[in-house]
């Protein structure tokens, strides 16, 4: 098992533990700072951690997010990877750009195959939901 966020469209940033971490943090982080977020979201990303629910179960599916809560999630990582981005490791900040690369591949209308992580089958959505603004 691996940690993973898998985004709108079903592609995957397969993670390490301390990859996954550090993006939900830093998420989470942006969430608390700004105003007018949906409640709660910000705590539920930090209980997703491996640290909480065992090693390599932690994953965050936007397909199962509340539409608020999938746009709220992304918003905030894309304010948190330029004020973040000088401040981490190269191995993290080559993760977090991958992350956001895959969002501007969503935004150009690319297939979910032209960009995620390499060893991930893209899934179909379990129809499940999760998160709070649901």
């Amino acid at each position: 098992m691996s940690t993973h966020i898998t985004l709108e469209d079903g592609r995957v940033l397969g993670t390490s533990n301390g990859t996954f971490y550090s993006i939900i943090e830093f998420i989470a982080a942006e969430l608390q700072r700004g105003p007018d977020r949906l409640s709660g979201l910000a705590e539920w990303l930090l209980e997703q951690r491996c640290e909480v629910l065992g090693p390599g179960v932690g994953y965050i599916d936007l397909r199962e997010l509340s539409p608020r809560a999938a746009c709220e999630f992304r918003n905030a990582f894309i304010a948190a990877y330029a004020a973040v981005f000088d401040a981490v490791s190269d191995a993290l900040r080559a993760q977090f750009t991958l992350l956001r690369d895959m969002w501007d591949s969503i935004a150009r209308g690319e297939p979910p195959q032209a960009l995620t992580s390499s060893v991930w089958l893209l899934a179909a959505p379990s129809g499940r939901r999760r998160g709070p603004g649901w």
